[in-house]
């Protein structure tokens, strides 16, 4: 808005007050309140307490992630405008503090996921299942499209002002406070039943989910109608999916009422989907099932030819990263060990590329420029491929080796500093990338263009070590995911999957100024973070090789 912070405009508009945003939000609030969840969550269904607590499970990958989406997408550490004023410095300071405290919630989490046993209560227990429900689940998708619509509100760069920044923080304060009110009823029972004082599930959040982001009350500020409208707008938005997302985990805690563990539901999935991926890939191996014949990369158009030559250095500098030369001298010893490390590693990146394109990559019509027909065709395609990675999981055994508990290993992935921490920092990197150009179908083809930086250097490595393994190990099926092959699931999505007779690639459309500029940086983004996640890979493998032992074969 070419008005943010100019007073001097008011006289040219009608004018409001942020008090008209706010008395939306508490409209909102009292409505859904009522939400059937929040009686659920606070009833006695289950004569174990904790298991009103499975309503979270479908939230599970944002719980962890939330100190991300605090740091990276809340808070705002820009230096104050000029025309900003005292009391939107302060207010900026109020927010940037609560999503101070706010990162801290997770770590809460793990404490109850640890005292509770809430891994065997949610029969989450397993790692390929915890996997699958954090990142690959189709029950659990509309789930996660909700979650990405949350990130694309708050990812707009006009919403970093201030006033519109205080509704963000605002709603999700306010909804936080009904969802662990009602948690923090069933604290007191689960506290009778184990001895155990909940921190996350109870009162202990609960007084940190006040429904208060800060002392400042922005509800006097005058704002022109049209800013009114978009801070009422933010309210209006994020309190549906609010409404929206409190359906999606009802609905999976009524489905599991029934069974002894939500993650029964789950675990069947998982092994339906794997079944039928195998039967698929018994057609591929017999030749009976054709390969991909298309790929995302065409004709490039003269636009686009420093674009392609900037691509092509970064692949480079991935393909000449010190890890390609470990995996081509991995002794047959080291076979099993160097692709279970890998996997272990990659697989919250495998992961999350399910949403990233699932979810993340979509194009909102109207659409700046051609091709929205074509990236919905690639990334409806590549959604699929992260199923891939469960059939190579379960061939390597990775579950029988693993030895931690499920809130260590959600430990490791999400918030260990070696390992955790940096991927999900980069993960959210991209995610911000790519939400930010939602309607604009030649950034997204560039976003995913800039994926494969890194992964064609890792499957021209790990194809030959899958291959030898599968060759030492006939007793197994031969390994697909780390082999390339990702497209056994593309029928279900995408008709023509095979040889689509439409094109493929944005590679031959022009681009203008604005947009060449910001692939330059998002490949330069990318670049650089992945970069870092093969660094720790070979750091995995040689000097931290003792912390992984319980990989080795």
């Amino acid at each position: 808005s070419p008005i943010v912070g100019c007073p001097v405009y008011l006289a040219f508009w009608g004018v409001d007050t942020m008090k008209e945003a706010m008395d939306v939000l508490d409209v909102l609030v009292n409505k859904i309140q009522s939400h059937e969840l929040y009686r659920w969550i606070k009833s006695s269904y289950h004569a174990d307490a904790r298991r009103h607590y499975d309503s979270f499970v479908p939230a599970l990958s944002f719980i962890m992630t939330f100190p991300y989406y605090n740091e990276q997408y809340l808070h705002d550490g820009s230096p104050p405008a000029d025309a900003e004023g005292p009391f939107l410095t302060v207010l900026r300071k109020e927010i940037n503090e609560h999503t101070e405290e706010d990162r801290t919630h997770a770590r809460l989490f793990l404490h109850d996921a640890r005292h509770l046993n809430l891994g065997q209560v949610w029969g989450l227990q397993r790692p390929s299942t915890l996997l699958w429900t954090l990142w690959i689940s189709p029950r659990l998708d509309p789930a996660r499209a909700i979650q990405s619509e949350r990130i694309k509100e708050v990812v707009n760069p006009i919403d970093a002002w201030p006033l519109y920044r205080y509704c963000h923080v605002a709603e999700i304060e306010r909804d936080g406070n009904l969802i662990f009110s009602a948690a923090a009823v069933q604290a007191n029972r689960i506290e009778e039943q184990t001895g155990t004082r909940p921190l996350y599930f109870g009162r202990h959040h609960l007084q940190r989910e006040s429904g208060q982001v800060g002392v400042g009350d922005p509800r006097t500020v005058e704002l022109p109608a049209e800013q009114s409208a978009h801070a009422r707008g933010i309210i209006e938005r994020k309190s549906a999916l609010s409404a929206a997302l409190n359906d999606e985990l009802l609905r999976l805690a009524v489905d599991a009422q029934s069974q002894p563990t939500a993650g029964v539901l789950l675990y069947d999935e998982q092994v339906a989907r794997l079944a039928g991926l195998r039967e698929r890939a018994a057609l591929y191996w017999d030749g009976k099932l054709p390969g991909q014949a298309w790929n995302i990369r065409s004709v490039e158009a003269p636009e686009q030819q420093d674009l392609w030559a900037t691509w092509e250095r970064h692949r480079q500098r991935f393909a000449n990263h010190p890890f390609a030369a470990l995996l081509r001298s991995a002794s047959e010893r080291d076979l099993g060990y160097f692709l279970r490390t890998a996997t272990l590693l990659f697989s919250m990146r495998i992961g999350s590329l399910h949403t990233f394109y699932a979810h993340d990559g979509r194009v909102d019509q109207p659409a700046v420029g051609p091709g929205s027909e074509i990236i919905a065709f690639v990334r409806q395609a590549f959604s699929t491929e992260a199923e891939s990675l469960m059939h190579d999981w379960d061939v390597l055994g990775m579950d029988r080796r693993i030895p931690w508990r499920m809130e260590e290993l959600l430990n490791f992935w999400f918030l260990d500093e070696v390992y955790g921490r940096p991927e999900m920092q980069a993960l959210h990197a991209f995610r911000e990338q790519a939400l930010q150009a939602r309607n604009d179908p030649m950034i997204t083809y560039w976003a995913f263009l800039s994926i494969h930086f890194m992964a064609q250097a890792f499957f021209a490595n790990s194809k030959p070590l899958a291959k030898r393994f599968s060759e030492a190990h006939p007793e197994l099926s031969p390994l697909l995911y780390l082999q390339g092959v990702h497209h056994l699931r593309y029928a279900e999505v995408v008709a023509d999957w095979s040889a689509p007779s439409h094109p493929t690639s944005l590679g031959h459309l022009p681009v203008t100024a604005a947009q060449h500029q910001r692939i330059l940086d998002m490949m330069e983004i990318f670049s650089a973070l992945g970069l870092h996640q093969f660094d720790r890979l070979v750091q995995a493998l040689t000097t931290d090789r003792e912390r992984f032992r319980f990989l080795e074969d």
